[in-house]
């Protein structure tokens, strides 16, 4: 016999002994149910909020202003020839 297949055959032997064994688990153990509380502390349950971020004033999209010239910050331009 080669030494492949006594491999193979000791791997199934095993595999069968361990399928076997949780058979043996699920069919004659019965699991005990009990009621179980567990204490959380305080800063799990109501964290400390974060601080809100600062941002920076919202501003008006192109189109959606009074004005809808381009600004002269964004755009370069100078009143200088």
């Amino acid at each position: 016999m080669s030494s492949l297949i006594r491999l193979v055959v000791v791997l199934a032997i095993l595999a069968g002994l361990v399928y076997a064994g949780m058979f043996a688990l699920v069919r004659y153990v019965e699991p005990n149910t009990r009621e179980m509380t567990t204490r959380l502390p305080a800063s799990i349950i109501d964290p400390v909020p974060a601080p809100m971020p600062r941002t920076l004033p919202l501003q008006d999209g192109p189109g959606e202003g009074a004005d809808d010239a381009p600004d002269d910050a964004v755009t370069g331009a100078t009143d200088d020839p």
